[in-house]
């Protein structure tokens, strides 16, 4: 591999700054005649170079950590708290119902399991409606019209459902998106 280059291999000479050899008028003159803007904070940058203030690049990248937190920790763990509350609420409840449900020791005592199953749905309905609020009722037809398809797939052959259910999803897909979306962007345009 004589063609790789490695970085002992280059002559990086990075202690001369190419700015450094720029005078003020070649910044000016840049900025004028080059589509270049003169900011305020432009002007403050070469008024601080002309008076020779040194400013270390590590004055620019340090962040109080006070202000990180305030900035940054404090708004992404409320969002993700407010997210996932809910869900974390809702998976504590169907559990602590669920093993009520168990809590007998024969069949007699217990929760029937039709009524564990629609509690799983009806919580499961409640956590989809915490992410996607009107997005739901697409999947909730979504579900409902594949369960049917399916039903009716595996009276007639069980080899065929795979593609019964890809070609439901496209088909699902396309005329959902053709009745709602682009009457929904009709609508809009008449109304402007």
């Amino acid at each position: 591999m004589a063609d790789d280059y490695y970085l002992d291999d280059m002559d990086l000479d990075m202690s001369d700054d190419p700015y450094d050899q720029l005078t003020e008028e070649d910044i000016v003159d840049f900025l004028e005649n080059h589509d270049g803007e003169l900011t305020p904070e432009m002007m403050e940058l070469l008024e601080a170079y002309r008076n020779g203030v040194d400013h270390s690049p590590l004055e620019y990248s340090r962040i109080p950590v006070s202000e990180m937190i305030e900035n940054c920790l404090t708004p992404t763990l409320g969002q993700a708290l407010q997210t996932l509350l809910p869900l974390f609420v809702l998976c504590l409840t169907f559990r602590l119902l669920n093993r009520l449900a168990h809590v007998g020791s024969s069949k007699e005592t217990g929760s029937p399991h039709w009524l564990i199953h629609l509690g799983s749905a009806i919580f499961g309905v409640m956590a989809l409606n915490s992410f996607f609020q009107m997005s739901l009722l697409y999947l909730v037809v979504a579900c409902a019209l594949s369960y049917q398809i399916f039903v009716l797939v595996c009276i007639w052959g069980r080899e065929w459902s795979g593609l019964a259910g890809a070609v439901f999803v496209v088909v699902f897909a396309v005329s959902w998106y053709e009745f709602f979306a682009l009457s929904h962007c009709n609508s809009l345009k008449k109304a402007l």
